[in-house]
């Protein structure tokens, strides 16, 4: 059957007016072989309206040529744009629109051009003040908080809340200072001498019993208490899991607290 009208969208972006095609014929019955004629041309309007034959259509914004079924060009979306150019332009992505959403300190103002996979790149404002560009996958399943800021925080409240050398109840210059001089103690040949000195004497954890990977504890912090840095009766060695479990354990650093702590 002859067709009159083609598709308006398929007009624009059609690039031939013809088709190679081949028809394929069985032989006889029972036969499984089959015999293909030579390759013919056939102009557009001649095809079926359910047509599979595929015909070279080109988008009419990134001039992409690419191949589609002539059955597909008589459906109410087919618009001639590619995939990407659909998605982009007329806004048939099934990404979830997030803007004026909120997640954790970022704020979504609008969405890029840019694309990741396929994906949807959001440009968002952090409660900061700094604007970041995130993934849309980051953003739904949390991976991404922040510009980088909530990062930093929990670092330094973890500093502050974990670990006893640096506190607040001293000044940053202070702290500072303290962590240099602590680089040069246990980088000191007299600790170096020392630390092989307790390890030999205990030979084993005090609290596992385990003998690999052994630290020298300071049972007196060394901060607090600079002058038994050096004393063997307030060294210990202890492996390093439990080094750390003690320090996370929020004890203060005194003989009586690490006892207890160790015999409970």
């Amino acid at each position: 059957m002859l067709i009159t009208n083609l598709p308006s969208p398929l007009k624009e972006c059609l690039v031939e007016e013809t088709v190679k095609i081949r028809r394929i014929d069985s032989l006889g019955k029972g036969y499984r072989s089959l015999y293909k004629k030579p390759i013919r041309e056939c102009k557009i309007n001649h095809l079926s309206r359910t047509s599979t034959t595929k015909i070279k259509v080109e988008c009419p914004r990134c001039n992409k040529i690419r191949k589609v079924r002539f059955r597909d060009c008589f459906r109410e979306k087919f618009s001639g744009l590619c995939g990407t150019c659909s998605r982009s332009y007329l806004g048939k992505s099934n990404a979830k629109n997030l803007t004026k959403m909120k997640f954790g300190k970022l704020t979504v103002l609008d969405s890029t051009e840019k694309r990741i996979d396929k994906k949807v790149i959001w440009k968002c404002l952090c409660d900061c003040g700094n604007f970041k560009e995130v993934i849309s996958s980051n953003l739904l399943s949390g991976h991404t908080m922040s510009c980088g800021c909530l990062k930093k925080e929990k670092l330094e409240e973890y500093h502050r809340s974990k670990d006893h050398r640096i506190s607040t109840d001293y000044t940053q210059e202070e702290n500072e200072a303290y962590q240099e001089e602590t680089n040069t103690f246990y980088n000191s040949k007299e600790w170096y001498n020392k630390r092989w000195e307790i390890i030999k004497r205990d030979k084993q954890c005090k609290l596992c019993g385990t003998t690999n990977k052994l630290v020298v504890h300071h049972i007196y912090g060394r901060k607090l208490y600079p002058e038994y840095a050096f004393d063997n009766e307030k060294l210990i060695t202890l492996c390093k899991s439990c080094h750390q479990k003690y320090h996370n354990s929020n004890k203060e650093i005194v003989e009586s607290s690490f006892l207890s702590w160790i015999r409970r």
